[in-house]
């Protein structure tokens, strides 16, 4: 059985799938190799090219100056500004920006500056138009408007392009830049947007404190004639109901503070009548159960009663010296007792008359008392009248306008006192923390950046120009490419053959009778390289060889005949039979078509031997397709066609079929059960990878014995026959000797 010589590394069809879609760098190495000046002669153009663009280019310098926003508010004075500070929002920042950007404010740099009349800024641009009809005379050449107008617009549009203002970080500075081709110019530019910007700031911020102050004093006259009427309303219900307010507060009326006196005193009254109702009533008790008087608080705080008792005890202490000396009747003894018992007397009348002071106080509270409960219900029927009721309403709602009416008054005036203090201030909201210096050196074009970048860029299109003939190629160019798409070993390639190449000096030879008319060229030793790899040698076992191709055109048939005439010659018995019913190529190169053949054996029973032509001069013989005019496509798939082989096995150590390339028709997946092994013809830059995958895929889906592929119609003079090792052999020159050819180059 056919199969790939020992030791020969064959790569799967896994590796195949996995690496199909890779580059491969070896190829693209060698293309750099071989083509490597492409890309350097482009680079030092493009160089070149950098360098004079740099020195035509008109150099632009960049002046910067860098505008610090307070993050203080605008409002916040004293204690507020240090602590009622806020954050600087991304918002207000891009605002900013804005401004300085904005139309109006470099319209006034415009001004200021007087850019209209620089050329740089002012001067009409001379277009490529205006230059091509500058060099005919037929034609008037065409004026742009110059106005003063006009200028200023242009120059404000070329102000607008060369004029940025950008946030440094998350810092509160901003960072203005202005460009022009004159360094002294683009200081002043740069300079003259931060003053103007600020100007500006201060020149709205003074405008707008005067405008609040005006609508602000207007508001405050308002408010003051608002708040004088409602108080002319809080007076006129006064007068229309009686209401008198009083100096306890606003809405307390004379009626509501005559109700609350009474109603104080009355409760005073209660509280003093029942302290003197308990003395009284507790005096009147101890009288009447006979008990001393003498106990009560006021007998006892009494100046009388004590001064009585003290002038007691010196009587009674007199008539108890006189008592122990004499006796009852001594006049001493009886006038001391007499005095003793009118003192007596003189207390117990005195409290008596105390007693009936606390009753009469009693009666006076209780009198009081009722008399304040009378003013009070007089005063109260007064006062919840229907009419006081009515204007108590209609003052409150009165009081509450003019309570408003105050308090927006005080606080418009507040607020008026803060802007006019404000306005003394005029604080910017920014200021220039770094002025704009004279540029020393152009912003653009940097140094080297042109002839870098053009060096580069020419660069890259040469490795484009290089490597895109060979990344972009969808034929096979390579023996590495053809095993790494398909996953099969490339046994070799076989030369093109030229017309000269053919030549003889009797008559032109066939492709086929090429590899035995030079058996030392190239593409005899390709056909022998193959031999080799599948093992077909004089003493081979028979074996059955299926020769087929992706598409019609790619060589199958020249390279079946080539190799059945390379092995006949190597003295293996060979039988050439040509399978291809439709195309019958192989037939006409023996000159057998139209004869008896294949068909005839398979479709009119002839006897192979009967058709079979021996071929003189070596042990090989060819079956043509056969003389039917119509075969059956299915004949291959029958009985008959596969005991043919089987005969044919017995006689010849090979046979090899010309099928039909596997694409079109299914000929060939029919016939490959039949064969030993199947290799399949790749026409070198010729066939499609696509379609050369898809043949593979479907042989393999069938489980054909594919064993490898062969590269047909090689063109030497672009590429080596193999991109691995050296080939070494003889060349024939034209005068028919040979003479050695060295180490073949790499590809």
């Amino acid at each position: 059985m056919l199969v790939p010589a020992s030791g020969v590394a064959v790569p799967s069809q896994s590796q195949a799938s996995a690496e199909g879609s890779a580059f491969d760098l070896g190829l693209i190495f060698r293309t750099l190799r071989r083509r490597f000046y492409v890309p350097i002669l482009l680079a030092i153009i493009g160089v070149a090219a950098g360098v004079w663009l740099q020195s035509a280019i008109q150099p632009r310098y960049t002046s910067f100056v860098e505008i610090l926003l307070d993050p203080r508010r605008a409002d916040a004075f004293g204690a507020e500004a240090q602590f009622g500070t806020v954050l600087v929002d991304s918002s207000k920042i891009a605002s900013v920006v804005s401004i300085i950007e904005s139309s109006e404010l470099l319209r006034r740099v415009v001004r200021d500056l007087k850019l209209a009349d620089t050329p740089e800024f002012g001067d009409p641009p001379v277009s490529l138009r205006a230059k091509v009809l500058a060099f005919l005379p037929v034609t008037a050449p065409f004026t742009p408007p110059n106005d003063t107008q006009t200028r200023e617009e242009r120059a404000l549009g070329r102000l607008e392009k060369v004029v940025r203002a950008e946030r440094v970080g998350v810092t509160y500075v901003l960072t203005v830049s202005a460009s022009s081709s004159n360094p002294e110019m683009a200081q002043k530019l740069a300079q003259a947007v931060a003053d103007t910007y600020l100007d500006d700031q201060i020149t709205l911020k003074r405008t707008a404190i005067q405008r609040d102050i005006v609508w602000l004093a207007d508001r405050v006259d308002e408010a003051r004639k608002q708040l004088m009427q409602s108080e002319e309303a809080v007076e006129a219900v006064r007068r229309k109901f009686g209401l008198v307010d009083t100096d306890r507060g606003a809405g307390v009326t004379t009626d509501r503070q005559a109700v609350s006196d009474i109603n104080t005193q009355l409760t005073q009254a209660q509280t003093d009548l029942a302290s003197r109702r308990a003395r009284y009533e507790q005096a009147d008790r101890i009288r009447a159960a006979g008990g001393s008087l003498e106990g009560l608080p006021e007998a006892a705080n009494s100046h009388v009663i004590e001064n009585l008792r003290k002038t007691e005890a010196d009587v009674a202490s007199k008539l108890a010296d006189q008592s122990r000396i004499y006796a009852d009747t001594f006049p001493e003894v009886r006038r001391l007792r007499d005095q003793d018992a009118l003192l007596q007397r003189q207390i117990n009348a005195e409290v008596g008359r105390i007693v009936d002071g606390l009753r009469a106080e009693y009666e006076t509270a209780a009198a009081r008392e009722r008399d304040l409960r009378n003013q009070l219900a007089q005063s109260a029927a007064i006062e919840n009248s229907t009419a006081k009721s009515d204007g108590r309403i209609q003052l409150r709602d009165a009081q509450r306008v003019v309570e408003a009416n105050r308090t927006l008054h005080d606080s418009l005036l507040t607020r008026l006192r803060d802007v006019q203090q404000q306005q003394t201030r005029e604080e910017p909201e920014a200021r220039v923390i770094s002025r704009a210096d004279i540029p020393d050196r152009p912003s653009w074009p940097k140094p080297l950046i042109l002839p870098l970048g053009g060096g580069a860029g020419f660069l890259l299109l040469g490795l484009g120009f290089t490597l895109a003939p060979t990344l972009l190629e969808s034929r096979f160019v390579s023996v590495a490419e053809v095993e790494r798409r398909l996953g099969l070993l490339v046994f070799g390639g076989i030369p093109l053959l030229r017309r000269r190449d053919l030549a003889s000096p009797r008559r032109r030879a066939s492709v086929a009778d090429y590899a035995a008319r030079k058996p030392l060229s190239h593409f005899a030793e390709s056909l022998r390289t193959l031999r080799a790899y599948l093992r077909i040698s004089a003493d081979g076992h028979p074996s059955i060889l299926q020769v087929t191709s992706s598409i019609p055109g790619e060589g199958k048939s020249t390279t079946a005949a080539a190799l059945a005439i390379s092995a006949a010659t190597a003295g293996v018995p060979t039988v050439l039979i040509d399978v291809d019913l439709r195309s019958s190529s192989l037939s006409a190169m023996f000159d057998l078509r139209g004869k008896e053949g294949l068909a005839d054996i398979l479709e009119l029973n002839k006897p192979y031997r009967s058709v079979i032509r021996e071929l003189d001069d070596m042990p090989l013989a060819v079956i043509g397709a056969g003389s039917a005019f119509l075969p059956r496509p299915d004949m291959v798939n029958s009985k008959r066609f596969e005991a043919l082989l089987r005969d044919l096995t017995q006689h010849y150590g090979l046979v090899i079929l010309d099928t039909p390339p596997v694409l079109p028709v299914s000929d060939a997946l029919v016939i490959a059960k039949h064969a030993d092994a199947t290799i399949l013809v790749v026409e070198w830059r010729a066939t499609t990878k696509k379609l050369a995958e898809q043949a593979v895929k479907v042989l393999r889906t069938i489980n054909a014995p594919l064993v490898g592929v062969m590269l047909n119609k090689v063109d030497v003079s672009k590429v080596g026959l193999y991109e691995y090792g050296y080939g070494y052999g003889y060349h024939y020159g034209q005068n028919g000797s040979r003479r050695d050819r060295g180490k073949s180059r790499r590809s």
